[in-house]
């Protein structure tokens, strides 16, 4: 990417953070660890080789099942956040342009602001959200069929 081009998207970023208001910075934070946490959770899903013996097994199989189950919590609490905090922008933004009415008096004057940011933060809250939700549905469902594939190997089956 060209030095102008670099310049014109982080313009466009700028612009994007001033329209949504400061909730924008949680919500960026939110939509940056989410992201890592199902990066790291693909790449941890998968089983390392089962010890031969059958004792040694259900140790391993427990830690594995541990190692599945890895930031999952935090993934589902991280996605649940994401859209409230939208939400959170969006009702900052309509008390803004509320105030904006009141203090000019003329309904007409004062509104786009406020809505913009409203509109900008619950889009950016269900931007993080959705795709965050698609992913995190399917790593819990590879991390089901790996912990299914565990009880099997754990009980010595073939």
């Amino acid at each position: 990417m060209s030095g102008a081009a670099a310049a014109v998207v982080w313009a466009k970023i700028r612009a994007l953070f001033l329209a949504g208001g400061p909730v924008m910075w949680p919500l960026t934070a939110v939509g940056l660890l989410l992201w890592y946490l199902l990066v790291r959770r693909a790449a941890h899903l998968r089983l390392e080789p089962a010890p031969a013996d059958a004792s040694g097994r259900r140790i391993w199989a427990a830690r594995q099942r541990a190692r599945l189950q890895r930031h999952q919590a935090l993934i589902v609490a991280l996605v649940a956040a994401a859209p409230l905090l939208g939400l959170l922008g969006t009702v900052g933004g309509m008390i803004d342009t509320f105030d904006a009415l009141t203090a000019v008096g003329d309904p007409r004057q004062g509104i786009s602001g406020g809505i913009s940011a409203a509109l900008t933060t619950t889009q950016m809250g269900l931007a993080v959200a959705i795709p965050g939700l698609v992913m995190e549905r399917l790593l819990h469902l590879k991390a089901a069929r790996l912990d299914h594939e565990l009880t099997r190997l754990a009980e010595g089956a073939p």
